[in-house]
């Protein structure tokens, strides 16, 4: 019997006309061997080395056909399947607030992801409009008042504008969440409330004390402008939101009656929240549009921007509401 001769990288190996000529070379080179076109002298052998060099060609074909499909490459054999990953199978990959075993959140995951909340075009949206209007107000009182003789009416604005700042950080860190980050949530829920107890109704409060203390001054009135009765109106709606909510959260909402009914109000505590948000932007701009002082020393182009800061600031946050989770008020049929 005349000997066969040996498979090159020209001529298809056993029977295979779609093995690759890399995974050959790879196959070669890892066993120390390289194949010849000369004859060998038995033929029983050169089927044995054929087998086994089959074999390994053929492990070493599985690991590049896993490395291309993780490549997101061509398969390297013809008609072998490559399962790409879902959509949701990626995300628990890549998401760095994920364990990757089994899809859940991890503790320093979750807080990145509520930074992340505060990042994006719309956050970055929202924070930049309420810069800017603390940087149209501190101006307007700071040209006027010197800083080292301001009187206590100037702390006022002061402290109003930079609280639209705090309310800002306060409602972008809870926007959004969903029940699948039961971590995320969570710690949303502590940044909220760090905001608004520690920080937002603490200066609001102060600056809305400043002038209640002013106009409680022998011959001059309270309540003489819509601008600080709504201020005074919002003030205490505040604080009364801050005590609902506060409620529903602490020791499992025993103080609503447990935990169901005070999850229940939460929906009730969104929307009041957005309502008390959209009287603090009118109360804005009445501040620039309304009070006599601004009205008679701040050019009319300078109220005219802060007004539209405002504007701007409201527009992006109405961007980020879910309304599915506020309350149905109106009964679809």
């Amino acid at each position: 019997m005349a000997p066969r001769p040996a498979p090159s990288s020209s001529t298809p190996a056993h029977g295979h006309d779609y093995t690759p000529l890399r995974v050959l070379n790879r196959t070669e080179e890892g066993s120390g061997r390289r194949t010849s076109s000369g004859e060998d002298d038995d033929d029983d052998n050169e089927e044995g080395e054929n087998k086994d060099e089959e074999r390994r060609a053929g492990s070493d074909g599985g690991t590049t056909m896993q490395r291309a499909a993780s490549e997101d490459e061509e398969p390297l054999l013809e008609g072998q399947p490559v399962t790409r990953p879902t959509r949701e199978e990626r995300v628990v990959q890549r998401s760095p607030w994920l364990d990757a075993a089994d899809g859940t959140e991890s503790r320093s995951g979750a807080d990145t992801l509520i930074m992340g909340n505060m990042r994006g075009y719309s956050a970055w949206g929202v924070q930049m409009f309420a810069l800017a209007f603390m940087a149209l107000i501190w101006p307007m009182v700071l040209q006027r008042m010197p800083w080292h003789k301001l009187p206590l009416f100037g702390y006022h604005p002061l402290a109003q504008s930079l609280s639209l700042i705090l309310l800002a950080q306060g409602l972008l860190v809870l926007q959004p969440t969903t029940p699948q980050t039961p971590k995320r949530k969570g710690q949303a829920l502590i940044w909220h409330q760090l905001f608004f107890l520690i920080s937002f109704l603490p200066l609001v409060t102060a600056g809305a004390w400043i002038m209640w203390h002013l106009h409680s001054k022998p011959r001059a009135k309270h309540f003489i402008s819509w601008h600080g009765t709504l201020g005074a109106v919002a003030v205490v709606w505040a604080w009364m939101q801050a005590a609902v909510g506060a409620a529903s959260v602490w020791f499992k909402g025993r103080a609503l009656g447990g935990e169901a009914r005070a999850k229940s109000m939460w929906k009730w505590h969104r929307l009041s929240g957005y309502m008390l948000l959209s009287l603090f932007v009118l109360i804005h701009i009445l501040a620039v549009t309304e009070t006599e002082w601004v009205r008679g020393s701040v050019p009319l182009f300078h109220r005219a921007a802060a007004v539209l800061a405002v504007i701007g600031f409201a527009a992006v946050i109405a961007t980020r509401v879910q309304t599915s989770k506020m309350p149905q008020l109106i009964r679809r049929g």
